[in-house]
């Protein structure tokens, strides 16, 4: 559709978008929160999104001769599936596939964590994230002395259910204690990885079986109160759980969790829409700052309206940009 400046300006602006802003300042700062984190908080240290990352696995089948198997690159979820099974029936998974994942979010070197830097300075008691990377243990590591001891991280998986219990106890000790917890596996595990179809069926129940990571994620949304970044509201899992969760216990107008989003002048859907419609289906409440271009700079300045402290933005403002495409 578009949006010409005046309507965008009239969004951010509103009395719908500063209460917003206002109402997840107090939370944060006035109880227990855990961040959710998705990939768009990893771009800036150097890591593919989803889309990218495919094309990225697709090179590395065409170094091997082989043939693009994605009939519909569009169809992430599908797609990941196709690479998979190619790299499978080459008998490239070990060492390639598994080789690739590990190789593309290990820890650069001198990787940009301000975004990261932020974040942390936030009261967060505990992050959740899809990412495969462990860019917020670095950034606390690096930049957090006085939350490297209290530092605990896990990744959500069936085998490690003594971790998950720790998790959730974690979340209540006092600053400046935080933990990271990985709900799709981590790149030191690559087997463990969650990134295809098939995995995604088998992690959260085909059919609506409630599996070790459905039923954590399910406790994550009733227990704790979720502030989404650089999350795209389009993983299907995720989203189907959170209606799930608004419709067991949730009134319909609930602002339950919070969700930072972007407008531009490339957005194409109605973000008035879009907004009532995560807010009546998964009880989450967008609260929205302007794009310019790639521009996403004003995402700190956003985060600067919560409570981040500026200065924790240690080695100069981030040029933010091309965390999530456009809604």
């Amino acid at each position: 559709m578009g949006l010409n400046a005046e309507t965008i300006n009239d969004l951010i602006n509103s009395e719908e978008n500063q209460r917003s802003i206002e109402d997840a300042r107090a939370l944060i700062h006035s109880r227990p929160c855990v961040l959710f984190a998705g990939a768009g908080t990893s771009k800036l240290a150097g890591y593919p999104l989803w889309r990218e990352l495919l094309d990225e696995m697709q090179t590395r089948l065409a170094d091997r001769g082989l043939a693009d198997p994605r009939k519909d690159p569009d169809n992430l979820l599908r797609s990941a599936d196709e690479l998979y099974d190619c790299f499978d029936k080459n008998g490239l998974l070990d060492p390639d596939y598994y080789s690739f994942l590990y190789q593309t979010f290990r820890p650069k070197p001198t990787q940009s964590l301000e975004l990261q830097n932020i974040l942390l300075s936030l009261p967060f008691r505990g992050i959740a994230t899809t990412n495969w990377d462990k860019c917020f243990e670095m950034a606390i590591r690096r930049d957090w002395p006085e939350r490297t001891q209290s530092l605990f991280e896990c990744s959500f998986h069936a085998e490690h259910p003594n971790h998950v219990r720790d998790y959730f106890d974690s979340l209540w000790r006092d600053a400046p204690s935080i933990s990271v917890g990985h709900l799709h596996g981590v790149y030191d595990f690559a087997k463990e990885i969650i990134l295809t179809a098939s995995q995604y069926d088998d992690a959260y129940g085909s059919g609506g079986k409630w599996t070790f990571l459905r039923r954590t994620i399910w406790a994550l949304m009733t227990t704790q109160r979720l502030i989404f970044v650089g999350f795209g509201m389009d993983d299907p899992f995720i989203t189907t759980l959170l209606k799930f969760v608004s419709g067991e216990l949730w009134d319909r107008n609930g602002r339950v969790h919070y969700f930072i989003t972007h407008v531009s002048a490339d957005t194409k859907k109605d973000p008035i829409a879009y907004r009532r419609g995560l807010r009546a289906e998964m009880g989450v409440q967008s609260i929205f700052y302007q794009v310019q271009g790639n521009d996403h700079s004003r995402l700190s300045d956003l985060l600067y309206d919560l409570g981040a402290n500026p200065a924790a933005n240690r080695r100069g403002q981030p040029r933010v940009s091309e965390l999530l495409g456009p809604l």
